[in-house]
């Protein structure tokens, strides 16, 4: 009888103390997925600035990246306004910065440099 009562008070034991754990565990993976997306975005706007300060960016090819990624930034504090991200959200929030990505790589590689004044100088 004393061996029973001790398993149920052990399990119900480890019910609370996950169920008190529970909430701490939700904002740390909200806060990991947070700063992933806020560390891919950093990347992102350091190569549309040093894409501006090379020449591989034309002023409106950083003005039409910079749109999108303001239209990144909302998608994020939608995702962010209940408090919490979502692995879905995280996952659509991600994919919108990976396509950012790959807009940021086309535009920094295709031929449009900075001007006529650009090419006589660097190339």
């Amino acid at each position: 009888m004393t061996r029973i009562t001790l398993i149920a008070g052990l399990m119900t034991a480890t019910v609370a103390g996950l169920a008190l754990a529970a909430p701490a565990s939700a904002e740390s993976a909200t806060e990991i997925r947070r700063e992933a997306l806020e560390k891919r975005e950093a990347a992102q706007t350091a190569a549309i600035e040093a894409g501006r300060r090379d020449g591989s960016l034309t002023w409106w090819e950083k003005a039409r990246l910079l749109r999108e990624q303001h239209r990144v930034d909302k998608l994020e504090a939608q995702a962010l306004s209940d408090g919490k991200i979502t692995k879905s959200e995280y996952y659509a929030v991600k994919g919108a910065l990976i396509d950012e990505a790959r807009h940021v790589d086309a535009e920094r590689h295709n031929e449009a440099v900075r001007g006529w004044w650009w090419r006589t100088f660097v190339r």
